[in-house]
């Protein structure tokens, strides 16, 4: 239950943080107890000779405004300590350089200074001290490109001591970190394949407007929201790399995201129990189960989405990764099986209906989504895979597999979508799949004509030709007599012209 209750707080800590791009507000954060180190944040300065892109310049790290108060009721500090410490110190030889027996050692005395073991990356370490009522602001330029942990060390200060000001790394791009920086791009390049299979889309149901089914409207809304979430990331990144502040934007983005999870599943669960196709419109019912499972889905994906998107910044332990991800995980196992159940049941109604290309949609539909699951798994295991704080020459592949690869897969699969169940002729035509016979079964009295009509609907009625085309009723056996093989010549041999026993339940030619 405690850990369950870390979670909770650990996501409440990820929505509602302060971090964006490499900038950290300490707004009234509670300094550590006395001599005890508190590591807050990784930064990832990829400046330099190691940057992403064409950039030269080394990193800088700017401490804003840095104070240090006392809350009221707390005790008077001692005198002859050194104070809290503001620190970068490289992250692949953090525990080496804070190990407990240096750590606020002068010599062999607790003197309160930052006291560093000695390393080969002591020099890399950028720091400022503050005493109680003191303000720092400076500007220094980092040494080496690389991951910086900011910390915050207590040498002898007291309890009851607040910090505030803010704490930016600035690379040679932008404020944007090292291993985020590959998105803008990323979101920029599909932002422009959303807009062209969009417009694509939007250009088949304008010039076939006649062909057009609920379904074909749900998934033009679905690469719509996939669009605008898209062009949404890329301008958050945009300005969090020119300004360092793009809180709303963000929150923007993240929104969509979700809301295009959520939409993706409802319109693949529309589908795959046949909307427009065996199916005109999905019962209330239906439709309320849909909305509810996609809303509980929404919700399962908050903790894991927060926890993953703030992994690389508060370096968090698989064990928290993996229990947020949990429910996540769960419910798309179970809305996977409720779409593919519903696949199977919408063919079996193709097969009832012998409608062939309707048939072959939702096996080709099955295909598609099964190797988009595969996809999406492998994925999320290469995510779990990818620890946080990787030098500069992982970043690509890190912006590939936290994004990237989720992109590709998801236009991919709404790509090959979009084509299966593109409108026309063949695919969404009501008089082909929305019939006034129900499997075969005719209200008695009620008489069948040749030519077909049109019922009130807008649809047409089948008739009798049409229907001995669409439909088996019955006669299996290789010597059935078929209808249009009767002996005209001989009209006795078939009772006067009629149909004889031996011809009830023949095929038609079409249905061979």
């Amino acid at each position: 239950m405690a850990s369950w209750a870390m979670l909770l707080c650990l996501t409440l800590a990820c929505v509602l943080g302060s971090a964006v791009a490499e900038v950290v507000q300490l707004d009234k954060r509670a300094a550590p107890g006395p001599f005890s180190l508190e590591a807050t944040h990784l930064f990832y300065a990829f400046s330099g000779t190691n940057s992403v892109g064409p950039f030269a310049q080394l990193p800088e790290v700017a401490f804003d405004d840095l104070r240090l108060t006392k809350t009221p009721g707390a005790a008077d500090v001692a005198s002859g300590y050194g104070g809290v410490f503001v620190s970068l110190i490289p992250w692949n030889t953090f525990n080496e350089l804070t190990a407990p027996e240096s750590l606020c050692m002068q010599g062999d005395k607790a003197w309160g200074s930052l006291g560093l073991k000695n390393g080969e990356t002591k020099a890399h370490v950028r720091t400022v001290q503050l005493t109680e009522g003191s303000t720092q602001t400076s500007s220094i330029k980092l040494a080496k490109a690389g991951v910086y942990v900011l910390s915050i060390t207590n040498c002898g200060m007291g309890q009851g001591l607040v910090l505030s000001g803010s704490v930016i790394v600035k690379n040679a791009h932008g404020f944007l970190g090292g291993h985020e920086y590959g998105r803008l791009p990323l979101y920029g390049g599909c932002s422009v394949f959303y807009a062209v299979i969009v417009l694509a889309w939007f250009g088949i149901l304008f010039f076939r407007k006649d062909f057009h089914h609920p379904v074909h409207i749900v998934i033009a809304v679905t690469a719509t929201i996939g669009l605008a979430g898209s062009v949404a990331w890329f301008g958050a990144l945009a300005m969090a790399n020119a300004s360092g502040d793009a809180n709303f934007a963000y929150r923007v983005a993240e929104a969509l995201s979700g809301l295009k999870s959520l939409y993706t599943a409802a319109m693949l669960l529309a589908v795959a129990l046949g909307l427009g196709v065996t199916h005109s419109t999905l019962e209330s019912c239906t439709q309320w189960k849909i909305a509810i499972v996609t809303g509980i889905l929404g919700m399962s994906t908050v903790p894991a989405n927060c926890i993953l998107a703030h992994r690389d910044v508060f370096a968090f332990s698989d064990k928290v990764v993996l229990m947020a991800s949990l429910p996540m995980v769960l419910m798309v196992i179970g809305v996977a099986c409720w779409v593919f159940r519903a696949l199977a049941s919408s063919m079996r109604r193709c097969k009832e209906l012998n409608q062939a290309e309707g048939l072959s949609k939702f096996q080709r539909m099955a295909v598609v989504l099964l190797l988009a699951l595969l996809a999406s798994l492998a994925i999320f295991v290469m995510q779990i895979i990818d620890k946080p704080g990787g030098e500069p020459t992982s970043s690509a592949s890190h912006t590939f597999w936290s994004d990237g690869a989720a992109q590709i897969n998801y236009i991919a699969a709404l790509a090959m979508l979009m084509y299966l169940w593109a409108p026309g002729k063949g695919a969404f035509l009501a008089d082909s799949y929305e019939t006034t016979v129900n499997d075969g079964e005719i209200e008695e009295g009620e008489e069948l004509k040749g030519s077909s009509k049109t019922n009130s609907k807008g649809g047409r009625q089948i008739g009798q030709a049409e229907e001995l085309d669409m439909f088996v009723v019955g006669g299996e056996d290789d010597h059935d007599i078929l209808a249009d093989d009767v002996d005209e010549e001989d009209p006795a041999k078939h009772g006067n012209g009629g149909p004889s026993a031996d011809t009830i339940g023949a095929r038609s030619a079409a249905a061979e």
